[in-house]
């Protein structure tokens, strides 16, 4: 299985991307999120500027979407579906391959301390924009879930059209469902790439949705 990486930091040093590809990292995990309300690009979010630095040194990218969503109340269907339009909208800005998934977070002990409800109804507003955008011939992409194992088995049975799954550890409980991908250690530094700083170690199955871009 391909070994890779997630950060919240953009990536601006070519020293670290090369120090990481030469130590066996694959990929790199990514976010997208709104623009701020003066239309800037929030600090932490991928800029086209970043994806050709991350796939000049061959490492794939996967993109994460994530605006807050670390309590129930963050997720609704409306915000489904406007956060899979900014989602978009970020894709297109890149240059994401529309045959790779865009990830979208559900980032707290969601299965482990209620109904999942409020989850649900967020992806199926995900899913009906998704379709609606298709329907006008706009370009789309495949969704996929993270969250812990109970998250993402249950959003599957749920939406068996989402094909995409990144399980993190955090509120999994030992367990680990079937994956894509596989968020395995968090916030832990890399002793041969310092320069790094802090990551999660991610695993991928080799289908995890990965792209580079020109």
């Amino acid at each position: 299985m391909a070994e890779g990486i997630d950060r919240a930091l953009p990536f601006t040093s070519e020293e670290v991307l090369n120090c990481l590809r030469s130590h066996g990292i694959s990929f790199i995990g990514r976010y997208y999120k709104p623009r701020k309300a003066n239309g800037d690009i929030s600090d932490y979010v991928l800029t086209p500027e970043e994806a050709r630095l991350i796939s000049s040194k061959r490492l794939y990218i996967v993109a994460v979407y994530q605006d807050s969503g670390t309590r129930s109340s963050d997720y609704n269907y409306p915000k489904g579906a406007n956060d899979y339009s900014h989602a978009m909208q970020r894709a297109q800005e890149i240059g994401q391959p529309t045959n790779t998934p865009i990830y979208f977070a559900v980032d707290y002990d969601a299965a482990g301390t209620e109904t999942l409800e409020n989850v649900f109804f967020y992806f199926r507003g995900i899913l009906d924009r998704r379709t609606w955008n298709e329907s006008l011939g706009n370009p789309v992409w495949p969704v996929g879930v993270y969250g812990s194992a109970d998250v993402i088995d249950a959003v599957v049975k749920i939406f068996p059209e989402i094909k995409y799954k990144w399980q993190t550890v955090s509120w999994s409980r030992g367990r680990v469902t079937d994956f894509n991908l596989y968020q395995y250690a968090i916030d832990v530094g890399l002793a041969v790439c310092p320069g790094a700083g802090k990551v999660d170690r991610v695993r991928s199955n080799g289908n995890g949705g990965g792209f580079l871009i020109q």
